[in-house]
């Protein structure tokens, strides 16, 4: 045992993949994705999840580089365009930045005591042609002046065959400020004078002796640099993702605007420069335009740039888009629910040697199915040798693991109600060490499938996924051993479920840059739509914040990860009509059970409980087929991405239930053999669902308002209803059969109930 103890220490891979390759280049899929014409013929839509941006096919522009713009609406994240450089001299010349330039064409602009070719100092070249001043009364002095007082952030001067300083002052307030002096040692360079000064009337050089101004030159504020996409026609714009950082100390501001016409701009946000990742910004309601621009204020340094990396433009629902038609789910939320689990529910032993009332007996009461992460490398020690479960079976391990027996470990996860879900894992098998992908994968999963299946074999294995996430893979290579895998599993037992890995349906991007290779439309084609039984996905209810900083929002947030399943259901829709939808990953990290979680995904335990009744009620109404949340337990870790996510806390502090797991006990103990029957209402005020029985007949009324849990805010409701309230509950976490509160009124016809953050379970007749 002290053997298989060791080894245990890497079995919680948390982000498993569906293989592992890290030295494999990111490359841009085609656009079928390798699917033939005659399959695109017949209908298959690669992309059909996908919101198109508005940007798609529109037209770039930019202040300076202009060239580079493209590279803002080329769908890659990793480019960018970059600004040109206003410090230390380039923003002279230009009319956007220095509002000098052309000054001295109108006489009442200037004063001087004697001055010839005065335009040529206001030029906005400092190489042209000087305006020469002179003496008059003992004194060669030139005034600026303003029709309205203008701010001035800063002032450059240019000067030639200065005998005596340059004293440059600003009037303000019928005073002059001293700013800055210009020396004969400085005489042909261009000296900026930092002012940061407000309504200022006159700027003012004196000199006791002659000097040419070859240029004066001065910024408002920080100047602008910006790069803007037309769009190709007025459209109404409810949402803009951009990734716009500057560069480091590059920017003092950033702000997004839009118009109509390219002339009025209209400000919609001021944005954090130095926000690393993708921020969103909500435009409600939506607004007309054509036109979207972000421009950055430079910070005043020399050389400096600043970057703009990618802008994405959509209408009020976003990359998401708007949910589905609601419909009756034909599955409970007994049916719906489920836990993904390891070897030994974290004990580190056999799961019958867990403590009763733990593991598998612990969570069979608020799941239907558990989810096993199934490492391929535990029962074989090269991907192309066939795994021998004849020998497992008669006690002799596996040929990597001589203690390993699956169907030991197997038998207690399933001998209550639960059924078995086994996901795969190649994530530590690079790819040149598939000999032959399809052939291998094939073989595997024939085995497999004959042990563990209901056919010929134990019948413990109820569904298998095809890997559990692909990023380590290229599409191609991935593509053959899904088609190896899933025909293979399907040969050996046509009973069990397949899947596929989990993917997505919504950024074909994330195919071709970064880590995340998980497109759905190039690596699912229609050569194995016959080998698969249902669709796998894993849904993260992240976004970033005005900060680019990545944090967990609440299910209904409209730019939370989970809204990613209304992608995939499109694309099902499209290319695998009613084929079920198993989101196999979902939930969120939070503190519990005596372990903190402090970064930056975390939310508390009242919240995660609160957002597992929700999320669970959420995709039931999307009509999803399993949610299985992530993870049964915390990791017997520090804080970091994942390791708070359990239901209960990790061995260390004795798997302590935390508030999610009673959320849901209330929650099924009320609807657990109920299916979601419609929508009432899903707006800003409240989400208000009806809840019934196998025959449509409703039985509960579910409603909650789509807000923080941290957010204290309550609304008093009406909304029609043939249906009477007997009884009402809160779902919070404090008692496995929830919190009972006041019924709510019900009067002429209508239900009068106050809302929060919490969700209240109403019983009808």
């Amino acid at each position: 045992m002290k053997n298989v103890t060791l080894f245990l220490f890497a079995f919680i891979q948390f982000f498993s993949a569906c293989s592992q390759n890290e030295t494999a280049t990111a490359q841009i899929v085609s656009n079928n994705y390798g699917i033939s014409q005659r399959a695109i013929k017949q209908g298959w839509n690669p992309d059909a999840g996908v919101i198109p941006s508005l940007t798609v096919g529109g037209k770039t522009s930019a202040s300076s580089n202009p060239e580079m713009s493209a590279k803002i609406i080329d769908e890659k994240k990793e480019s960018h365009w970059q600004s040109g450089q206003p410090f230390p001299t380039n923003f002279i010349s230009r009319p956007d930045q220095n509002f000098l330039i052309g000054h001295f064409s109108k006489k009442n602009n200037y004063r001087a005591s004697k001055i010839s070719n005065p335009t040529y100092a206001t030029d906005g070249n400092p190489n042209s042609t000087s305006a020469n001043v002179g003496l008059a009364n003992g004194e060669a002095f030139i005034e600026v002046i303003f029709q309205q007082p203008q701010d001035i952030q800063s002032i450059v001067v240019r000067a030639g065959n200065v005998q005596a300083p340059l004293d440059v002052f600003i009037k303000k307030n019928n005073q002059l400020e001293p700013v800055g002096n210009y020396k004969k040692s400085d005489d042909h360079q261009v000296l900026r004078f930092r002012v940061d000064a407000k309504s200022i009337k006159t700027i003012v050089i004196k000199s006791k002796q002659p000097f040419s101004l070859w240029e004066i030159a001065a910024l408002e504020s920080a100047p602008k640099e910006w790069a803007m996409v037309d769009l190709g026609k007025v459209q109404k714009v409810g949402w803009v993702d951009t990734r716009h950082w500057a560069g480091t100390d590059a920017a003092v501001s950033s702000a997004l605007s839009i118009s109509v016409d390219g002339k009025n701009w209209r400000k919609i946000k001021d944005l954090d420069p130095n926000a690393l990742q993708t921020v969103t910004t909500i435009i409600n309601p939506p607004l007309p335009a054509r036109y979207v621009r972000l421009e950055h204020g430079v910070k005043e340094k020399d050389w400096g740039s600043v970057f703009i990396w990618e802008f994405d433009v959509y209408d009020k629902y976003g990359p998401y888009g708007k949910m589905p038609e609601d419909a009756t789910n034909k599955n409970t939320f007994n049916d719906i629910l489920g836990v993904n689990g390891i070897w030994g529910w974290g004990f580190e032993k056999y799961s019958d040697l867990v403590p009763e009332g733990r593991g598998a007996d612990l969570f069979e009461k608020i799941s239907s199915h558990a989810r096993n992460y199934h490492f391929l490398m535990w029962d074989v020690m090269d991907p192309d040798n066939a795994p021998d479960y004849v020998k497992m079976a008669d006690g002799k391990g596996t040929e990597t693991n001589w203690w390993l027996d699956w169907d030991r470990e197997y038998k207690t996860w399933t001998e209550g109600d639960m059924k078995l879900q086994a996901s795969i894992l190649f994530r530590d098998i690079p790819s040149d060490q598939w000999n032959n992908p399809y052939e291998s994968a094939y073989k595997f999963g024939f085995l497999f499938a004959q042990h563990f299946g209901p056919t010929l074999g134990t019948g413990m294995v109820e569904s298998i996924e095809a890997g559990n996430e692909p990023w380590y893979y290229e599409a191609d290579f991935y593509k053959k051993i899904l088609h190896g895998m899933t025909k293979g599993i399907k040969e050996g037992d046509p009973k069990i479920t397949v899947l596929p890995c989990a993917l997505q349906a919504a950024f074909p991007a994330n195919e071709y840059e970064g880590q995340f290779k998980n497109y759905i439309g190039a690596r699912v084609t229609p050569e194995v739509k016959n080998y698969i039984d249902a669709i796998n996905t894993h849904l993260t209810p992240w976004s970033y914040n005005e900060n680019g900083e990545q944090i967990a929002t609440h299910p209904e947030h409209p730019y939370n990860g989970t809204r990613a399943i209304l992608n995939m259901i499109r694309f099902r829709n499209h290319n695998l009509p009613e084929l079920p939808i198993y989101v196999s990953e979902w939930g969120w990290d939070s503190d519990g059970g005596t372990e903190e979680c402090i970064h930056g995904e975390c939310v508390t335990e009242r919240a995660q409980a609160l957002y597992a009744v929700r999320g669970a009620l959420m995709l039931a109404r999307t009509g999803v087929d399993r949610a299985t949340w992530y993870f049964f337990a915390n990791e017997n870790k520090e804080s970091s991405l994942f390791t708070r996510s359990g239901l209960v806390s990790s061995l260390t502090t004795d798997f302590k239930i935390k508030k999610a797991y009673i959320a849901w006990q209330a929650m099924l103990h009320h609807i657990g053999d109920k299916h979601h029957l419609m929508a009432l209402q899903e707006d800003d005020e409240a989400w208000v669902y009806v809840i019934g029985d196998k025959d449509g007949k409703a039985t509960h009324i579910v409603a909650w308002k789509p807000i923080d849990a941290e957010d204290n805010t309550t609304s008093t409701i009406k909304f029609e209803s043939p249906y009477a309230p007997t009884s009402a509950w809160k779902l919070e976490g404090k008692n496995p059969k929830g919190e009972k509160i006041s019924t709510p009124i019900y009067k002429n016809g209508e239900i009068k109930v106050e809302v929060s953050a919490v969700p209240v379970v109403i019983a009808v007749k």
